[in-house]
This record gives structure tokens, sequence and C-alpha cells, in this order.
């Protein structure tokens, strides 16, 4: 499993030497270093194949542990034009000491819903498809995570069609809680959940300035589908089976009742893919078995272990099958089964 082929290497030899994938993301580390906000370099590759997996990501944890920061910097890195990055107000605190608090929080989200819509219908114009777009909501409450996280799109008015969210697309929100309930399969099909705890220590990274279009980039190195994860990570593992993990840990959700539905295996396939640059450099880590040990243990803890807080059959005899399964390996997935199944 952690064998790269003789065909792999050889092509990764000829190719030029400047990974620009990694320059973008040691390039993210410094802003945010200047910004004032350290981030352990795994938790903000983490947050970065994230954003390259999915069109809608959600970023929840403790109040004021920069996940403001992080968002912001990946707006102004990523993107060309400062207008391609929206921030807004997710919900109305603003209004709770209002006498019309149930007015003024219609009538923010009227206004974030109208300026979404303004994004989008830039995004979906054909000469901008290779401009990375960015809406970031702060500070969100459960409401959002029904009305604008749990569809593929954006609907603008009831009874309307709904309005895809294209590839060059990213909606991501922030909520400040100290843990996550609202787990749903409209939600988990839709969304990824991303549990922000950042460990504060000293990072430097190394960094190099990148030619113009950043966000091209960005939408270049991104694998968007499972057609063509599946073969970019066969053709890393040779002869190998990097799925093996993945399998066993679905088949045993299964024998305890808790469906994972195909798409958020083909999620977590998606995830495993884009862990890896262009260049076939791990972003986790620098040797391979690293890399595909720490990518599969944020993927487990991401898209499929969630899918247990959808069914009520969970319960502690699965808890120690699993870890039994993982063996000491997903330290993450762990941390956040115990977490998951002390709130079902």
């Amino acid at each position: 499993m952690t064998v790269l082929s003789t065909a792999f290497l050889d092509y990764h030899h000829q190719i030029v030497q400047k990974d620009e994938e990694q320059t973008l993301l040691n390039n993210l580390g410094n802003l945010l270093v200047k910004q004032g906000l350290q981030v352990d370099k795994c938790a903000l590759a983490h947050f970065y194949v994230t954003l390259k997996s999915n069109k809608s990501l959600l970023l929840a944890g403790q109040a004021q542990s920069g996940k403001r920061m992080l968002v912001e910097g990946v707006g102004r890195v990523l993107t060309d034009d400062p207008l391609q990055a929206q921030f807004m107000v997710g919900h109305a605190r603003w209004a709770s000491q209002s006498q019309n608090v149930t007015q003024f929080v219609e009538a923010q989200a009227t206004w974030n819903r109208q300026r979404l819509m303004i994004l989008l219908e830039e995004a979906i114009r054909p000469e901008n498809a290779d401009r990375l777009y960015v809406a970031c909501l702060h500070q969100i409450s459960p409401a959002e995570l029904h009305n604008l996280f749990s569809s593929p799109g954006l609907l603008l008015f009831q009874e309307s069609d709904l309005i895809p969210f294209p590839p060059n697309f990213r909606l991501i929100g922030t909520m400040d809680t100290n843990r996550f309930p609202w787990w749903t399969p409209e939600l988990l099909s839709h969304t990824a959940i991303v549990q922000w705890q950042p460990r504060s220590i000293p990072c430097i990274y190394q960094s190099s300035p990148l030619d113009s279009g950043v966000g091209k980039i960005f939408l270049r190195v991104c694998i968007k589908h499972e057609q063509i994860a599946y073969p970019r990570l066969l053709q890393i593992f040779d002869n190998q089976q990097p799925f093996q993990w993945l399998i066993q840990v679905v088949s045993l959700l299964h024998d305890y009742g808790v469906t994972v539905p195909r798409d958020a295996v083909n999620q977590a396939i998606v995830f495993l893919a884009n862990s890896w640059t262009q260049d076939g450099r791990g972003l986790f880590a620098s040797s391979l078995s690293e890399n595909l040990l720490v990518a599969y243990d944020l993927a487990l803890g991401q898209y499929i272990l969630p899918w247990i807080a959808t069914t009520k059959h969970a319960g502690f005899a699965l808890n120690r099958q699993i870890e039994r399964l993982f063996n000491g390996r997903f330290p993450y997935a762990t941390a956040f089964l115990e977490t998951l199944l002390g709130d079902v």
C-alpha cells in the first residue's frame, strides 16, 4: 500500500521542480501568520484539501479560534479580484436586542441570498470558468444549515428552481459551537463539516512568489469527481489496495445498521486523491505512507463516521469494533467517533 509505481516515479522525476500547489498553500500559511494566527500545518492542509474537494463546507468550532481569519485569508490568496470573495454575516445576531428580531433576521437572510445570487451570476459566466469565487457566511445558525448548506445550490425563492453551484464556486460557513449535533443526511450529502480545532503552534512556511492567476492554479489542481480520483490513487499505489480501510469501515458500519451512501464513499475517495499535489507530493506529509494515513484519518472522520448519527442503532459496541479495526492508526477519526457517540 505504500510503494509508488516505478512508472509514476519516473514520470514525476521529469516534471518541473517548482510545485505551485505547495507554494500556494505555504503562501496562505504565511499570510495567516502575519495576521497573528498560528495554525498547525496539518490543520491548514486539512482545510485546504477539503476546499479542493467540496463546493460547500463548514468550519465548526469554538469562538475566537481563527475561523474567520482563515476563510478571509483564503479569499485573499486564491482570488484574483477582491470582488470574487464576498464575506457576509451569516445570522442577524445583531438584532437580538431589537423588538423586530424575526423581521431583521429575514432581512439579513434575503440580503445574503441576493449577494450569493450576484456572485453566482459572475461565476457561471463562461469567460469566468477559470476564476475562483468564494462566498463566506460567518457565524451561521442551524437555520442556515437547512436553508443554504443542505442542497447543491441556491434556492433564491420558494417554489423556484435551484441554482446549482458551478465548479469554480465555494460556499464556506463558519459556526461557533463546542459540539456539532446537527447531522442530517441532506447536510452530509452536500456539505463537508470540518471540526476546527487548530493547534496554536509556531509554524514557518517556506513560500515564494506565484505567477498571476492563483485561482486558476487552484481550480486546475482540484480533483472534482470520483472517476478521476479512483485511477489517480491506483496510479500512485501500484499493485496495492489504497481503498482497503475504507471498505472495511463501511462494511463494519453496515453490519451495525448504519447505511453509508455511495456518494459519501466517493467524497472520501475524492478527498484522498486531493491529498496529493499534481506533482505527486503529499500535502500532509512528505512520506507517502504517512500522508496516506493522515488523509485516511481525516477522510473517515469527515465523510464516513458522521453517518452514524443518522441512525438510532449506533452504540458503544460499534465504537469498540471500530477502534479495534483502527488499531491506533487514526487518532482524529477515533476522537471524533467518541464525541459523536457521546451525543447520539
